[in-house]
């Protein structure tokens, strides 16, 4: 699995030669690129996830959620320091 911190893919990671090299390895693989983009949304999300970022285990609401998901993301759930008390929105 190959994982991108959300600062490396803001900083333009896909146009970046370094990050898009690591990208295509891990597509050639067949491995999965797992993202960590807390909050991130709309075109920026649409970019996330046409770069081939396929996971995600950041989210921090209910419809942040379901946007990653209905882009074709699968998400991880897991209640950290940024999404305390996100299980009770279910």
């Amino acid at each position: 699995m190959l994982s991108f911190r959300d600062d490396e893919f803001s900083r333009s990671c896909v146009s970046r030669p370094r990050c898009a090299g690591k990208i295509a390895v891990a597509k050639k693989y067949g491995k999965p690129i797992d993202g960590h983009a807390p909050g991130l949304t709309s075109e920026k999300l649409r970019l996330y996830a046409e770069a081939g970022i396929s996971t995600d285990h950041e989210c921090i609401t209910i419809e942040e959620t379901e946007e990653k998901i209905h882009s074709g993301m699968k998400i991880f759930i897991c209640e950290g320091r940024r999404t305390k008390g996100y299980f009770s929105c279910f």
